[in-house]
């Protein structure tokens, strides 16, 4: 009986896996992104500091140590959270916080891999707060956090940073405002011109707190609803533009007349409040909410550079005194060299050789520069090296690393 012929099986392709081959593109484009160096503090705008700093402080997954999507904290973040996104951005343009792409999904990335959706990523803080901290710290949403915050109770502030105050201050406390009346407007139904009420805030901010603008806003809604009730009032529209006027009308009086109104429960202080005024400025108080910005930040800012030294001036002095030690230890070398072209014995050579290491552990006690990163005693060193090998003798202990 003959055998019946098998036809082989066809292969089939199997087509790549869509979310494997989105995940390669992204990895490909952003391989490089944690290789940017971090970025000193003194060399960032503050509201980029305190962008960082409330990222950190309600965003940090601890077991992770990664500041997670912002998608599920964001609200808490800034009064105005949907302009929140423009602080983000400012953060990411500076290198001051970097996307945590392997904490991050495929689904959080363009289909391309190349962009990513701001409010869906996990990040990483890159900011450095000194010399030689080690990237793993740098990194660490929680350690940087502690460390960051401890140079602010400390007094840290830098001089271009008090103009920024005022400019940061206004914005938060605009922002604030722009929410309560917010607020009102829907409790009472009313629909308010948000643009003529952002220049009216602007302009008050000047002159009061955020607390007592509440109060001014609280009155002009209810004075505007009462109105409303009223024969006097010919239609909504009509009842809706006597707010304004409200406003400016008790604005007019003077600051000791108008009540300072608290928080409502609705409206609880953003993290980007209590960053900037408490963890930075130190506050007990909620001042940025009662007392007024464009009268106070200045006497702010002065009290803490009056409390605060710089550490780039005290960082330029080290440089410079690093420098003329490094040149002194030289100097004392080349005198050195002199001794061992006279001529080395075995004890002279133990003796130049003991002069050496202490030199070497000079410069070590005092510095964290590795001596191969110092010209001018490499040179001095390579040529006492040479002299000793040529006269037969060891040079220095082994575990100096200098070339």
């Amino acid at each position: 009986m003959a055998r019946k012929k098998t036809t082989p099986p066809t292969q089939i392709d199997t087509p790549e896996d869509p979310a494997a081959a989105k995940r390669d593109l992204i990895l490909k484009y952003w391989s490089n992104h944690h290789l940017k160096e971090p970025v000193p503090m003194c060399d960032l705008p503050l509201d980029v500091i305190v962008t960082v700093m409330a990222l950190m402080s309600v965003g940090t997954e601890t077991d992770k140590d990664t500041i997670k999507s912002a998608n599920d904290y964001y609200q808490g973040l800034y009064p105005d959270h949907d302009n929140f996104k423009d602080f983000l951005i400012s953060a990411f343009n500076h290198n001051a916080i970097i996307v945590d792409v392997d904490n991050s999904r495929i689904p959080d990335f363009t289909d391309d891999g190349k962009n990513y959706y701001i409010y869906k990523v996990n990040y990483l803080p890159n900011i450095t707060w000194g010399t030689d901290i080690p990237i793993e710290t740098v990194r660490s949403p929680s350690k940087s956090l502690d460390h960051i915050h401890s140079l602010f109770m400390k007094g840290c502030w830098y001089e271009e940073w008090t103009d920024q105050l005022l400019y940061l201050w206004e914005k938060i406390a605009l922002a604030e405002c722009i929410e309560y009346a917010n607020n009102r407007a829907s409790n009472y139904n009313f629909h308010q011109d948000s643009v003529k009420l952002d220049e009216i805030c602007k302009s008050l901010l000047k002159t009061f707190s955020v607390s007592k603008i509440h109060s001014m806003i609280s009155s002009a809604f209810y004075n505007a609803a009462a109105f409303q009730q009223t024969d006097e009032c010919t239609s909504y529209r009509h009842a809706l533009n006597t707010i304004p006027g409200k406003i400016t009308s008790i604005a007019s009086k003077s600051p000791s007349q108008i009540k300072e109104w608290d928080r409502i429960n609705q409206l609880p202080r953003s993290e980007f409040s209590l960053t900037l005024f408490h963890k930075i400025l130190g506050f007990e108080r909620d001042n940025g909410f009662y007392d007024c910005p464009a009268t106070n930040y200045s006497a702010i800012a002065q009290r803490r550079l009056d409390e605060f030294v710089d550490p780039r001036g005290e960082l330029e002095t080290s440089k410079i005194s690093l420098s003329l030690l490094a040149h002194s230890i030289a100097d004392n070398m080349v005198m050195l060299q002199y001794r061992t072209d006279i001529g080395l014995n075995e004890a002279s050579s133990l003796e130049v050789r003991a002069k050496i290491t202490a030199l070497m552990d000079l410069w070590m006690l005092v510095s964290e520069i590795p001596i191969k990163d110092v010209p001018a005693i490499v040179e001095a060193l390579g040529a006492l090296s040479q002299s000793f090998s040529e006269q037969g003798f060891d040079f220095v202990p082994t575990g100096y690393q200098w070339e």
